[in-house]
């Protein structure tokens, strides 16, 4: 029975099939059936072979594929489970802060701004000497000129050529920059020492100052009173007055205490010439690769897009450097107090008087003090019969 009823429901597909035949359109080729793929041998397509350097690259894009997937979804885990952390009840304090921001505005107030064509090395020295010595910084003299100083100093006449026209250029060095400033003390009698804080090569290098030990002796020193700083970048004097160390983490931005070896330091620097503007601020990662560098190679630090070039002359020395110019306070006098001596006469006097009196006992005061004396000597004896 089964396979009479199969037969019967072919012959009724069959003719379904006919019946739908009948309403196509012969003459669109879309809808005729296509039996070609019905008679094709399938192929089974056999997987290539792969060098082994093809395997090794297929195996690292595994790897990488593998490896961004783990990535991304631990990302996104710790984007879910990330909390903020929110510093409150700050305690830090100006004492604190005054270790990582150093600026006295008493070195701005200093600055001879603006210098005359090439006079940055002697109005950078006059800047120093105004913040050691002078009301304008932390002295008690009156400040000085840059003009009152290049004629004191017999770099010109005050009767002369312009002060534009001197060419300071061809006799400002850093050992122009150290005897001009000890010449202005010996003038003004103070007392003041000029010395190189770090210098690469050359005469007069610093050797076994490097980047770290220059920063911590500018930093500190910026912290006192006593000691000013010029900086020979190229073509140029400049004084640095301040410098700020500003941490890596937000979050530190408020911090009691900070790790100093996770910070980046800036150098505030004092700008004599006025084209530019009155600060110059530079990473101290940036100077200090400035002053590694030999020679022929040099960088321009206020203009750094321009990179490291070379000088046109291969032999020579680089001059750049930081030199510290430092005020000598007078110690103070010891003061030895004198025991009041007598005089030799007054002496006399006295042991004179002393013997008249003698002289002028008589012998009834003499008497006297003998039978004075006398009860004390027996009571004596009577103690040392009883004992």
């Amino acid at each position: 029975m089964n396979s009479k009823e199969s037969d019967i429901q072919q012959v009724e597909q069959v003719i379904e099939n006919v019946e739908n035949t009948e309403n196509i359109d012969t003459t669109n080729t879309e809808q005729l059936l296509d039996f070609t793929n019905m008679f094709k041998s399938q192929k089974v397509a056999k997987p290539k072979l792969l060098n082994r350097q093809q395997q090794q690259q297929q195996q690292q894009q595994q790897q990488q594929q593998q490896q961004q997937q783990t990535t991304q979804s631990t990302e996104e885990q710790n984007n879910k489970s990330i909390k903020n952390t929110v510093p409150r009840n700050l305690t830090i304090t100006q004492e604190k802060m005054s270790q990582r921001r150093c600026l006295d505005v008493r070195r701005w107030y200093s600055l001879s701004r603006p210098q005359y064509q090439r006079s940055c090395g002697i109005s950078s020295v006059v800047t120093c000497w105004n913040y050691l010595f002078s009301t304008l910084g932390v002295g008690n003299l009156n400040p000085l000129s840059q003009e009152d100083v290049i004629v004191s100093l017999g770099l010109t006449s005050e009767v002369g050529p312009h002060f534009n026209d001197v060419e300071f250029g061809s006799f400002s060095g850093n050992m122009s920059l150290i005897s001009w400033f000890k010449n202005i003390c010996r003038l003004q009698k103070v007392q003041g020492r000029a010395y190189f804080l770090w210098k690469n090569e050359g005469d007069f290098a610093t050797p076994g100052v490097d980047r770290d030990v220059a920063l911590q002796k500018l930093t500190n020193g910026l912290k006192t009173d006593k000691i000013s700083f010029i900086y020979h970048a190229y073509d140029h004097y400049f004084c640095p007055i301040g410098y700020e160390c500003t941490p890596n983490k937000q979050v530190e931005a408020f911090a009691d205490e900070i790790d100093y070896n996770d910070c980046q330091y800036w150098i505030i620097i004092a700008e004599p010439a006025k084209p530019y503007p009155m600060f110059t601020v530079r990473k101290w990662v940036d100077i200090a690769q400035d002053l590694e560098l030999k020679y022929p190679q040099y960088m321009n630090i206020r203009k750094m897009d321009e990179g490291i070039k070379n000088y046109k002359y291969d032999k020579g020395v680089s001059q750049h450097c930081i030199m510290a110019f430092e005020r000598i306070d007078p110690k103070p006098k010891k003061v030895i107090e004198k025991k009041e001596k007598i005089n030799s006469n007054e002496e006399s006097k006295i042991i004179k008087n002393n013997q008249t009196d003698q002289q002028n006992e008589g012998p009834e005061q003499i008497s006297e003090n003998i039978q004075n004396i006398e009860p004390i000597n027996n009571d004596l004896v009577k103690q040392n019969d009883q004992s």
